[in-house]
């Protein structure tokens, strides 16, 4: 394997002890054609990664993707699902802190800015109802009275997503789309 990416995490005992390193490494992904025509188009890619002083996880393994970047993604999820897994899981630190090392591929945060109405939704990953709405709105206003933010909560009362007015203001510019003329 041809390591590309490594990250070492530390592994303590439950007095918060130092026990041992637990590296992860990441080998270059590579066009798999293992058993398959070299010349066949559609081979799949192969990202390879190690686990060392995990236990039970130690060892070699690959994740298979439609292209290289899918392969790369794809790997981050699968180790951080490894190490959640574990029985180690809450003993792991990554710089000293409580920390995988690799974010889980649940909890992304989801942006969709729609200039025309000049707002955005900002999603946490969090669980609506069935029917996909928030349980609980609070509305937040501006030191001008006007309506800013609408935040959305789950049964649990977790936040899971915000509205946010006067978007092509309050946004970070890079997470704003252009805005679209439309003629009449």
């Amino acid at each position: 394997m041809n390591v590309i990416a490594r990250r070492v995490l530390q592994l303590h005992d439950d007095a918060g002890r130092f026990v041992r390193d637990v590296v992860i490494s990441i080998g270059q992904p590579y066009l798999d054609t293992e058993g398959l025509n070299p010349l066949e188009s559609d081979a799949p890619w192969a990202c390879p990664y190690r686990i060392e002083g995990l236990g039970d996880w130690d060892g070699d393994y690959r994740i298979v993707g439609e292209d290289a970047v899918q392969a790369l993604q794809l790997v981050h999820g699968v180790i951080w699902g490894v190490l959640e897994g574990s029985e180690q899981a809450s003993s792991l630190r990554l710089w000293g802190e409580p920390d995988l090392g690799f974010p889980s591929p649940f909890k992304r945060v989801r942006v969709r800015h729609e200039p025309a109405s000049d707002s955005a939704y900002i999603g946490l990953g969090g669980v609506f109802d069935q029917d996909g709405e928030a349980v609980d709105q609070l509305e937040v206003d501006d030191r001008d009275g006007e309506l800013a933010v609408i935040l959305d909560f789950a049964h649990s009362g977790e936040l899971v997503g915000l509205e946010l007015f006067n978007a092509g203001t309050r946004l970070p510019e890079g997470l704003r789309r252009p805005a679209v003329s439309q003629e009449p």
